[in-house]
Order: structure tokens, then sequence, then C-alpha cells
């Protein structure tokens, strides 16, 4: 996936190489959430549920998959 692209090859800074990981959650408009709030909310618990399987990965959350 493209994020996982973009973030595979190393950040050279000052001759030193870095490694960088990225957690993403996505949350949509209207279905997520209809206020930034809501959004964000959802966006963070996709974030972690993202980090939950293993770190460098996206996930989307809905409020229709919600437990």
């Amino acid at each position: 996936t493209y994020p996982k692209k973009a973030l595979a090859e190393p950040l050279a800074i000052n001759g030193r190489f870095f490694a960088l990981k990225a957690s993403i959650g996505i949350a949509f408009y209207p279905e997520d959430g209809r206020s930034a709030e809501e959004l964000l909310k959802h966006a963070d618990i996709a974030m972690y549920r993202a980090k939950a399987r293993g770190r460098a990965g996206h996930t989307r959350r809905a409020r229709r998959h919600q437990p």
C-alpha cells in the first residue's frame, strides 16, 4: 500500500539514516462522524487498532463496525 511504500526507504538526515514507521487511523465524513471531534475520536480508535495489528499499518474505523 502507498503509506507503507512511502515510509519503506530510510530517511537520511545529516548523514544518519532513520527507519520510519507509522500507524494510521482513517475516519470518513459522514459515515464515521459529522463533527471534527467525532472524526478525530474514530480516527484515533482506528490508529490504535492498526497499532494492535502490528504497527506500520492503517485501519479504517466506521461507526457501523463499532462493537
